[in-house]
């Protein structure tokens, strides 16, 4: 069984170095923030600094990404490969984008074909 980790820059939420946010000076991590009633997608990477010690909330470095799926895919692939930021997790980053922009759809509201609904409608009215 694969152990698990609760941090909050994790990926896949696997405990292993390659993954965590805490252990690496570079730490990639996707979310959903919720603004109001809007969703947010949100990846959060970690600034580097070369002087001094840091604050670690104002090191991380959050921005929003595009809910199409083709475009957030694309910037997820600008802002890790081509920034040469982490290219080994492109690809985590771009599936963990397309699940969690599938859990944002909302559910199709199943109406009853008419005669069935017509059909309650006429007993409801003999019952009365």
């Amino acid at each position: 069984m694969p152990v698990f980790t609760s941090e909050k820059h994790n990926l896949t939420g696997l405990n292993s170095y390659k993954y965590s946010g805490l252990a690496n000076k570079k730490a990639v991590g996707l979310s959903v923030v919720k603004t109001g009633a809007k969703d947010h997608v949100v990846l959060s990477t970690k600034q580097l600094k070369s002087s001094g010690l840091q604050k670690p909330k104002k090191a991380i470095l959050s921005t929003d990404v595009k809910k199409n799926g083709k475009r957030g895919k694309a910037q997820l692939n600008v802002r890790l490969c081509k920034d040469a930021y982490r290219r080994d997790l492109v690809a985590t980053a771009q599936a963990k984008l397309s699940k969690v922009l599938k859990s944002l759809k909302k559910s199709k509201k199943q109406e009853r074909p008419k005669r069935i609904a017509e059909k309650i409608a006429a007993k409801a009215e003999k019952e009365e």
